[in-house]
């Protein structure tokens, strides 16, 4: 089992993830927005830095935790999501509104469950998507993640991984 988490992970050219550290700061427009806050949490409740701080503390002190990220120009990388992976859950958010639909979050799940395998993991578990998150229901689908039950607001995926 693999225990250090990768600096970096190519996706594909122009795609990547990055480890997460120093300053998060321009991620919090990502957890303001009303959109992304309603479908993530079911509320409206904003975060500041301070709660975005600790959420980003947490996911990596339980998992693993990495900024999607997209070339802009040679050598300029530009964070627009970020992922998330323990062996209780995972999470991803495509922050910026214009990245999204365009095939990024099935290719950054598909790149994580190649890591999950190498971190010895048998399953990818989805704690929770709400039943209205329909395009998140819809992109878990299709990267082969099968629903395993109900939640209160929603419903919880598994995608097996082969050992």
């Amino acid at each position: 089992m693999i225990n250090s988490q990768p600096e970096i992970i190519a996706v594909e050219p122009g795609l990547r993830l990055a480890s997460i550290d120093g300053d998060h700061s321009f991620a919090l427009p990502w957890y303001k927005d009303h959109r992304n806050l309603h479908l993530m949490d079911n509320d409206d409740d904003e975060y500041d830095i301070i709660r975005l701080e600790w959420m980003y503390a947490f996911l990596k002190r339980v998992g693993e935790l990495y900024f999607i990220q997209i070339l802009i120009r040679e050598g300029v990388w530009k964070a627009i999501g970020d992922v998330a992976m323990s062996s209780e859950d995972f999470s991803i958010l495509i922050g910026e509104r214009k990245y999204r639909h365009q095939g990024i979050g099935v290719k950054v799940i598909s790149t994580m469950a190649e890591r999950a395998k190498e971190l010895g993991y048998d399953a990818i578990r989805v704690r929770e998507i709400y039943r209205f998150n329909e395009p998140a229901i819809a992109c878990f689908l299709s990267c082969g993640f099968e629903l395993c039950g109900k939640t209160k607001d929603g419903y919880s995926y598994v995608l097996p991984l082969d050992p």
